[in-house]
């Protein structure tokens, strides 16, 4: 099944959480989302030389082992304003050395994408002269992403 993005909203909840993610506030939508970034895993791997033993002009090829897995970083991309509820929220959780939930809804209302995230960078981008000012902002999940496929 194919998604469609244009459309989807993000929010993130009012209030951090612990490790266990028991969200205790309401969820607060992030106005002015213009890029969504990427969500997902990757693995740090490790690389060996090995001979294939064959005796004097020996061969040798590489063997390579997933090492450790760890979330990828998301980064969001948002018009700035400053007295937008969610971004409030969101330039408060990338003071906070606390976890904060967001939760990503697809068009259809009923896919979507939940997880816990720190924010470890929220910064305004000035780019060209005849630009609007946006916020440029890297989360990194620190649990599992939750995936919800059944559409409402």
């Amino acid at each position: 099944m194919l998604y469609p993005t244009a459309g989807s909203r993000l929010y993130i909840a009012d209030a951090p959480t612990d490790r266990n993610g028991a969200i205790s506030g309401a969820w607060v939508e992030i106005g002015e989302t213009e890029a969504l970034g990427g969500l997902g895993v990757e693995w740090a791997a490790d690389e060996a030389e090995v001979s294939d033993g064959c005796g004097l002009n020996d061969s040798f090829y590489v063997e390579t082992a997933k090492r450790s897995r760890r979330a990828t970083p998301m980064q969001i991309i948002l018009g700035n304003v400053p007295t937008d509820p969610g971004q409030i929220i969101l330039w408060k959780a990338a003071k906070s050395e606390l976890f904060h939930p967001f939760r990503l809804v697809f068009p259809d209302g009923g896919v979507s994408r939940r997880w816990l995230a720190l924010v470890v960078s929220l910064v305004e981008v000035f780019d060209t002269a005849n630009a609007v000012m946006k916020l440029q902002a890297t989360l990194i999940p620190t649990h599992n992403i939750i995936r919800s496929e059944a559409p409402s």
